[in-house]
């Protein structure tokens, strides 16, 4: 329930254009292998198989983006 409530206060943040997007050096394979993990047993239990697949010249690069929102899309998506 926490997380729904975030996710409609961020939505109303960004309707209002009050939303401050974090601009740091990010890994995304990173992003995406905390995001995979924390599904990972859910997954599991419901006998479904998560794996991403990251270009090997992509594994290292880093990016300039908000962690936490993608984190957060990576997250409603697997969720």
């Amino acid at each position: 329930i926490v997380v729904i409530i975030n996710d409609v206060l961020d939505l109303s943040k960004i309707e209002s254009d009050k939303i401050i997007f974090e601009e740091k050096i990010i890994n995304i394979a990173q992003v995406l292998k905390i995001s995979t993990d924390l599904f990972s047993a859910k997954a599991i239990e419901k006998n479904i198989h998560i794996h991403i697949s990251i270009q090997d010249e992509l594994k290292d690069q880093f990016f300039l983006g908000d962690s936490i929102r993608i984190g957060q899309i990576l997250n409603n998506l697997l969720s």
